[in-house]
């Protein structure tokens, strides 16, 4: 639903767009993280264990990503690659999730 608004071209779907991407997506994310990353480390090693996957993770959704996605909306000038390129990178974060072992029972201290 996000491309089909940015393609409409018309300015109010596509702030409707970016408005809901911001207040829904963005925030479910915002949210959630700081939790489940506090809790995949032992206090040990906590601080750098959430900093070195957080920045590395960042180079590659970050830093990469919109090189992509400029280099696929250029070359098929058309937003589906680019919608393509999300649903992947959205999978490769269910599968990391399916593989995250649960904390609840485990001492974080």
């Amino acid at each position: 639903p996000f491309f089909w608004l940015l393609d409409s071209k018309v300015p109010a779907l596509i702030w409707i767009a970016f408005l809901l991407g911001n207040a829904i997506c963005h925030g479910a994310m915002i949210g959630t993280q700081p939790s489940l990353m506090g809790e995949l480390f032992s206090t040990e090693v906590r601080y750098s264990g959430m900093a070195l996957g957080h920045e590395i993770a960042s180079v590659f959704a970050g830093g990469l990503s919109p090189m992509i996605a400029t280099a696929l909306l250029a070359h098929y000038r058309a937003a589906w690659p680019v919608a393509l390129l999300l649903v992947g990178l959205s999978l490769v974060t269910v599968i990391t999730l399916l593989f995250t072992r649960e904390t609840a029972v485990r001492k974080t201290r």
